[in-house]
């Protein structure tokens, strides 16, 4: 219960001390709905009384904005009328300048006529008729074009439409006597000088053109100056530009700046090989960089081709070259190019250096070199590379000179028995034609394999570890020699670049060079045993000529350096008879494809014989096989067609000298005729029709044929021909030799080539003395070669063989079949 004492207190009833006021009272007439009613009609008439003060407001500011807005208006239109007054008093005073200037007196104008204005006039600064006139005609110009701006737009349009070019040429030049061209052109000058395309000229000029410091500075400075030899100064070097002396531009970076910009380059980690004077760089640096370069310049990126449309996968090719510069230095230069690169990779631009030591290209140095940087392709093929945020992928082929490949794979080099690292033939049966490499049961030379050279290095391990230990080491290699040439091996160990050498393929530029220097010492020594040398001098050094319509001027083969060595070489007649010591280049073998013809033309003689003939005639086809294959196989882009050409010129060109210079036969003959037709297709199979270079790639692509080939009156050969006939009358002559490579020799070609028989075994010689040579080997009573079948013959009938012959009879069938093969070559 609540307190009693007051009606405010919160406390209970009987509490100690005073009352408090905290007791809440409910006015009960508070809740009736009689109170609400007011209360509410109480609020609605305040909320009316307020309405009506805030509607008489607005209503009195609505007055006030229409009493502005009034206001504003008479202001506006007392403006317009301002201006509209304004402008009417200048285009009256307008209107009476032109009227005053039009309106004159038929003196004045008679006068004005009479002294008109003058190229003179506009040029005398102390003519005030000049300034009177400019002032009138500033003010019709304005009049007409609406302004001074707008009135020099109007001048220079009626300027441009109306004078002839000798006027404004005059009128430019003139312009502020001259020093208002000299102005542009001197900040045209500035700014190329201040810009990065002069940086760029600059390490351009200096390392393509391979100037030394000196000679830099004397190019930049004759740029812009000359000496003159009287006064014994250098002068500015000035050009007339419409009557106006300009200064020529300049490269104005010194030769120091370009050595530290160029130092400045990140071209990758380089490293000092210990030991030797070289150096080396990462085969990972240089493809990141490579794929980071190509990918990252726009120019570049576009030019890029794509194989089997496999995008972002780049295909390296590596490889080792000697570079000999005197008789006692050398070098080796180990590059990379990237097949991506189209067309271009024949350019040098394009050719990035591995490394470059002063050693010869097989030191051991050379060994350990390439051992590093074959673990790092291993690396490299079998990753994703993530370069400018693009995945890619590589892969490596190995390319470069047979000598260095037989090398790598760590082989015999060519003058082994079995002399190519491509596919096992043997010097016995290198000239059988419509032979086959593959490795079908009825392929004639099967390719080398991992397998099979690992298999073969430890068959030679294993031969070595039985000889006697007491040999010397002479007698250790002289025997391993002969075991490896008895069991068709020419494998030394484990190839130094591993499983890449199963990638091994000819290389077309060296293989083309290689087969012109063939063909050049055969040329030389036919024409030394027909006594023809000075006519084939005299073709090999003459200009080559030129031809104008019908116009013919006989000419040569334009190779005057080759020429004088071939003298050298005639001169000494202890090796007159020998192959000449020269090794030709690039452009060399090129103008041999081109016109060679004119070489073969001068062996003719009027008296020569049958046989003779033939072989000139051979040799002018061979040539024409020659160059043709050499044009296909050298091609960047390509297709199934002409890989199938490819195969029977190279067919043509190999049996061509099977049949007519067999003893000539070499493993470049035998590497044309058979493993570049074989290697072409197994590239055209696995990367497709190569035909995507862009067309805005430069080809580097020299032509083999003659330009005036292409002439009505011209052969296929580059020779002469008549207009309704097909040929020339030494391409009609070979038509029967053709045959001979297609279908073998014909009885009238054999009898002409080989007319002394063999009355023991009916085999046909050139002479008797070939003839006498083979009676004595086979003491006049044994028929060996044209009875002797080695694929054909028994075990006993090929251990009787050897016994007879004097040779081990140790090994399997097929051991002995190779080595009877030898030995039969041996004796032909």
């Amino acid at each position: 219960k609540c307190c009693g004492k007051s009606r405010k207190c919160s406390k209970g009833k009987g509490h100690v001390g005073k009352c408090d006021s905290k007791r809440q009272v409910n006015c009960f007439w508070e809740t009736s709905p009689i109170f609400n009613i007011h209360k509410e009609r109480q609020t609605l008439q305040d909320n009316f009384r307020h309405l009506q003060v805030q509607e008489d407001a607005l209503s009195k500011k609505e007055q006030d904005i229409l009493a502005l807005q009034r206001e504003t208006d008479s202001l506006t239109l007392d403006k317009e009328i301002s201006e509209a007054e304004e402008t009417l008093r200048e285009l009256k005073e307008a209107y009476e300048k032109v009227k005053k200037l039009l309106e004159q007196k038929d003196y004045s104008r008679r006068r004005r006529s009479a002294a008109s204005t003058s190229y003179e006039m506009i040029n005398d600064y102390k003519s005030s008729t000049r300034y009177r006139r400019r002032e009138e005609t500033k003010n019709i110009l304005e009049f007409i074009h609406g302004g001074f701006e707008a009135s020099l737009y109007g001048a220079w349009d009626f300027l441009a439409a109306n004078a002839s070019n000798e006027t404004m040429t005059k009128l430019m030049s003139s312009y502020k006597r001259g020093r208002f061209l000299q102005g542009i052109f001197e900040r045209a000058i500035n700014d190329f000088q201040k810009s990065e395309e002069v940086l760029k000229q600059s390490v351009a000029l200096k390392y393509q053109s391979y100037l030394s410091r000196r000679k830099y500075n004397l190019v930049c400075k004759t740029q812009s100056s000359f000496f003159n030899a009287e006064k014994e100064v250098w002068l500015p070097r000035n050009i007339k530009c419409l009557g106006v002396d300009l200064r020529l531009p300049k490269l104005s970076f010194s030769d120091d700046n370009v050595d530290k910009f160029v130092k400045s380059l990140d071209i990758g980690h380089v490293t000092q090989i210990p030991g030797v004077s070289g150096v080396s760089r990462t085969v990972t640096g240089l493809v990141f960089m490579i794929i980071d370069l190509h990918l990252r310049v726009p120019h570049l990126s576009r030019k890029l081709v794509w194989f089997n449309e496999n995008e972002n996968h780049f295909i390296f090719q590596f490889s080792d070259d000697g570079a000999p510069e005197t008789n006692e230095l050398t070098m080796s230069i180990g590059s990379m190019v990237c097949w991506n690169f189209g067309d271009q990779v024949r350019s040098r631009d394009f050719q990035y250096l591995l490394h470059c030591v002063s050693v010869e290209e097989k030191d051991q140095i050379m060994h350990d070199l390439w051992k590093q940087h074959t673990e790092e392709i291993k690396m490299l093929e079998g990753n994703v590379l993530t370069v400018c945020d693009k995945e890619c992928t590589v892969e490596f082929q190995p390319g470069a000179d047979m000598s260095w490949q037989s090398w790598a794979a760590n082989e015999l080099n060519q003058a082994a028995t079995y002399p190519s690292p491509y596919a096992n033939v043997h010097k016995g049966n290198m000239n059988t034609m419509g032979g086959s490499i593959g490795v079908g049961k009825d392929d004639t030379w099967k390719p080398y394999t991992m397998e099979m050279r690992t298999s073969n290095t430890e068959k030679v391990n294993n031969f070595i570890a039985s000889l006697p230990p007491n040999l010397s080491e002479k007698n250790k290699n002289s025997r391993k020699l002969q075991f490896m040439a008895e069991n068709g091996i020419r494998q030394l160990g484990l190839p130094r670049i591993g499983h890449f050498a199963d990638k091994l393929r000819p290389e077309p530029m060296h293989c083309e060079i290689n087969a012109w220097q063939h063909y050049i010492d055969l040329l030389y020594l036919e024409a030394v045993r027909r006594g023809k040398f000075d006519p084939f001098v005299s073709a090999l050094v003459a200009p080559i000529g030129n031809r104008d319509g019908d116009v013919k001027v006989r000419g040569g083969c334009g190779l005057g350096y080759l020429a004088s060595r071939v003298k050298e070489h005639f001169s000494d007649e202890t090796n007159r008879y020998n192959k000449l010591p020269v090794r030709l280049i690039g452009n060399q073998a090129i103008a041999l494809a081109r016109y060679y013809y004119r070489l073969v033309d001068t062996l003719e003689n009027e008296d020569e014989t049958e046989a003779q003939t033939i072989q000139r005639l051979a040799l002018s086809k061979i040539g024409e096989y020659l160059r043709n294959a050499g044009g296909l196989f050298n091609r960047i882009e390509t297709n199934s067609a002409q890989v199938a050409e490819l195969k029977e010129m190279c067919s043509m060109y190999f049996n061509l000298m099977s049949l007519f210079f067999s003893s000539s036969v070499n493993v470049t003959t035998w590497t044309i005729g058979y493993a570049i037709p074989y290697h072409a297709n197994l590239l055209c199979t696995r990367y497709g029709n190569i035909n995507q270079c862009p067309l805005l790639i430069p080809s580097h692509y020299q032509s083999r044929s003659p330009p005036h080939c292409y002439q009505s009156n011209v052969c296929n050969c580059g020779r002469n021909k008549e207009n309704d006939l097909l040929s020339c009358q030494v391409c009609f002559s070979t038509i029967n030799l053709v045959t001979c490579a297609s279908r073998g020799l014909t009885e009238s070609v054999l009898c002409a080539l080989k007319p002394v028989v063999c009355k023991q075994c009916n085999t046909r010689f050139a002479d008797n003395l070939s003839l006498l040579s083979h009676l004595k080997f086979c003491n006049a009573t044994e028929v060996r070669k044209v009875a002797i079948q080695p694929t054909l013959m028994t075990v006993p009938s090929l251990k009787e063989a050897f016994r007879s012959r004097g040779l081990s009879t140790a090994g399997t069938k097929e051991i002995l079949i190779k080595r009877l093969e030898g030995a039969l070559a041996g004796e032909g």
